[in-house]
């Protein structure tokens, strides 16, 4: 059935109309708010809307249309991997200079 025609969806049905991508990424998606997951009872589902504007999303980047995030929003992902705190704002974003090391002088020994 198509996505137009049903307004929830289940996961591994979402899974499907995205690609075939995995269980993971589904709720990495849903945790961004890229995606909207709705419960009835236990049972999760995406909402077909979300899905389809989230597939706008991705196409209009993939032509290079503006979908609203700049690269200056973009995380940093080297910084991502040395610091994983930084996405939490945790982590001061503004520094520029590596640490400093203390010259030989400076050194004492106990």
């Amino acid at each position: 059935m198509d996505t137009a025609a049903k307004r929830l969806v289940s996961i591994p049905e979402a899974r499907q109309l995205l690609g075939g991508i995995g269980h993971t990424t589904v709720y990495e998606l849903i945790k961004r708010s890229e995606i909207v997951k709705v419960n009835i009872g236990r049972r999760g589902f995406i909402t077909s809307e979300s899905l389809e504007a989230y597939m706008d999303r991705l196409s209009a980047a993939s032509v290079g249309g503006d979908v609203g995030v700049t690269t200056d929003q973009r995380p940093n992902v080297d910084q991502m991997a040395r610091d994983p705190f930084c996405n939490l704002g945790l982590v001061d974003d503004d520094r520029t200079e590596a640490p400093r090391t203390p010259d030989a002088e400076e050194v004492r020994p106990s």
